[in-house]
């Protein structure tokens, strides 16, 4: 069953590539084979009063900027979102449009493009280093009548403009000015147009059919059911939400060369359902209703449209998208818009993620957990941890994996990642002593984007990581010792929880660089890890007089990691991982994983899993088990033992 509440009280796990990194070889088989089936849940990372409230908006993701835009209800403004670390921070309000209906961005060239009245369409400066940022620029002409939707390709540059009234799709070439017009037949009630960018088709719902207009602008009509209230295109497929709003309701699947006349389909959908959302990377589909009831949505499986399973909230959504480059939902309903996190997790299993070295595991997990086109990747020493420590809260938050290299070279494992990953910016942790700027420059083949962050010493690099990524107001700072690694591991997780860093502080003091950082970030409360022998009280009743402090300690690092966990994690049928308490490589590339996936770290022996940390673990009562690392980390009898606590 999906799950929607505050993002404290539901957390679990995904591997959703698993399955296909184990057949690739990156993985060993798993220790017990995992369910057929996946089940899926939904945590709500942030939610905001939406401005503009009324009917469905429509709602486009920039992957490049890291932000969102949504129409307001009347169509006179687009409300503009910074989700680059799991909130929605409200960035811009976009006015002056007229009766606004459709929305379409292209990352690459920094322009968004809002469909209003019956054939214009605004272009929008969405560059933030622009002096016109946020701001309309130009109107385009499309020379149809009656315009319902948007799309463009971010390859090519091409603008499509779907019209009811006049039956034609517009293809405005923003390379050259050129337009150019084609005509789709005699149908009407064009309310849905899907892009596929792979083979430059269009494919529009009417009532007449899925028309297709190919590259080569020949049009192909296949019959369907009429009344389509959704159309998305994945890979070699297409998924039609049949019947709108009128009588009975279901998604069909189409292979695009296959046989249209045999679909593949779901069954009936709960009524009033009002459109669907394809997460083709993830090959899941989402579909929403409208109305105020009680079951507001419903998953499926993209391969074969079987349902997963079903949303419930005191509301419904009545619009919604997802994320392409992390998987992230944002929905809408007529007062609220919220960011989700979808979390997929295969079956009640135990399974260990392992590698022939610790960089070959860091690329395991990434390849696990990430999508290609991540927002980040970071870049840490696989040798020492000083630097790293504060980056998994910092790169999970954001979707993105923390990869391990050597001081002067990439290994293969990370290369081969790196090139799958194509993120869209990598940040290189500590000075060149560390990681040498030939590695830095290398890096420069896998992103458009490579900078370092650096600073005096491993206090300065945490406080500088966090100054990139957070904002102030963040609810809760960890603060963890940066003279031993295990702390600040198992904190980087439960700071995933509220959008917050891992800042790292001397025994006795805490370094003027983070107390300059805390000052900016102004949180509500700070945390503390580990015991006295780790951080002072005199490091307590100095955060004290910076915010609200309390410390989560322990008398040893396996029930430090089991406390902070029991005091940020509540059961929710997820995923736990598990990693070595002694040595730091494993968990620090299984720290981003877990921050993005909302699940808790938890520390064990080699040989054995202390009494603390299996007490924690049945309280959270996990229907899957991650383990860090081969054998020689954590031992076969360890994983054997964690299969009785797998909830059945």
């Amino acid at each position: 069953m999906i799950k929607v509440s505050n993002a404290r009280e539901i957390f679990a796990s995904v591997v959703t590539a698993l399955l296909v990194v184990c057949a690739l070889g990156a993985f060993p088989q798993p220790a017990r084979a995992l369910a057929d089936t996946r089940s899926v849940s939904l945590s709500q990372l942030d939610s905001q009063v939406r401005p503009g409230a009324g009917s469905p908006s429509p709602i486009v993701f920039d992957a490049t900027g890291h932000r969102s835009y949504v129409m307001s209800g009347d169509g006179k403004s687009v409300a503009v979102y910074d989700i680059s670390v799991g909130r929605l921070t409200p960035v811009a309000t976009i006015s002056g449009f007229t009766s606004g209906f459709a929305l379409a961005v292209n990352g690459r060239t920094q322009l968004l493009y809002v469909g209003q009245g019956s054939s214009t369409v605004a272009i929008v400066d969405i560059n933030p280093r622009s002096p016109t940022v946020n701001s309309v620029v130009g109107t385009l002409d499309t020379g149809g009548v009656g315009l319902v939707d948007l799309a463009i390709d971010t390859e090519t540059n091409v603008l499509y403009a779907a019209h009811r009234t006049t039956h034609d799709l517009i293809i405005l070439d923003r390379n050259t000015g050129m337009q150019s017009r084609v005509d789709v037949g005699a149908v009407s009630w064009q309310l849905h147009m899907a892009l596929d960018s792979s083979s430059g088709s269009v494919y529009l719902s009417t009532d007449a059919g899925v028309v297709v207009v190919a590259a080569d602008r020949s049009v192909v009509v296949h019959p369907v059911p009429k009344f389509l209230s959704g159309i998305a295109v994945g890979s070699g497929y297409v998924v039609l939400l049949v019947d709108g709003l009128r009588g009975e309701q279901r998604l069909d699947r189409y292979e695009q060369n296959g046989d249209w006349a045999h679909p593949a389909s779901s069954g009936t959908l709960v009524s009033n359902t009002r459109g669907l959302s394809l997460d083709a990377a993830n090959e899941l589909v989402y579909t929403y209703r409208s109305g105020r009831y009680d079951l507001s949505a419903e998953v499926f499986e993209a391969s074969d449209l079987s349902r997963i399973s079903s949303v419930r909230t005191a509301g419904h959504w009545e619009s919604m998208a997802v994320d392409p480059s992390t998987g992230r939902l944002l929905a809408a309903r007529d007062t609220e818009i919220a960011l989700l996190q979808p979390l997929v997790t295969r079956g009640h299993s135990v399974d260990r993620v392992g590698g022939a070295d610790r960089f070959a595991l860091s690329a395991a997990i990434s390849a696990a957990t990430f999508r290609a086109g991540s927002p980040v990747a970071y870049i840490a020493s696989g040798l020492v941890f000083s630097d790293a420590l504060s980056a998994s809260a910092a790169a999970g938050a954001q979707g993105g994996p923390v990869l391990l290299v050597t001081k002067d070279g990439v290994p293969e494992s990370i290369a081969t990642e790196l090139h799958r990953l194509k993120p869209q910016r990598i940040v290189v942790l500590g000075g060149t002593d560390t990681i040498s700027a030939g590695v830095q420059d290398g890096l420069a083949s896998y992103a458009p984007t490579v900078s370092r962050l650096n600073g005096a010493d491993r206090y300065a690099v945490s406080a500088e990581v966090s100054r990139q990524v957070f904002s102030p107001g963040a609810s809760t700072v960890y603060v963890a010792s940066g003279a031993a690694f295990p702390d600040a591991l198992s904190g980087s997780a439960a700071a995933g929880l509220g959008s917050g860093p891992v800042l790292l502080s001397k025994k006795e003091e805490v370094p003027a660089a983070v107390v300059a950082e805390l000052d900016r970030l102004n949180p509500n409360r700070i945390v503390l890890l580990g015991g006295e022998n780790s951080l002072s009280n005199a490091v307590l009743v100095q955060l004290q007089a910076l915010a609200p402090s309390a410390r989560i300690g322990g008398p040893d690092r396996y029930a430090v990691s089991a406390n902070v966990a029991a005091a940020s994690f509540s059961p929710a049928d997820g995923t736990v991982y598990i990693a070595s308490g002694a040595v730091f490589p494993d968990a620090l590339s299984g720290g981003s994983a877990a921050v993005f996936t909302r699940s808790p770290v938890l520390l064990v022996t080699g040989a054995a899993i202390p009494a603390d940390v299996l007490s924690e673990i049945d309280r959270l009562a996990p229907v899957h088990i991650v383990v860090l690392g081969g054998p020689n980390t954590v031992s076969d009898s360890v994983l054997t033992e964690l299969q009785a606590h797998v909830k059945p």
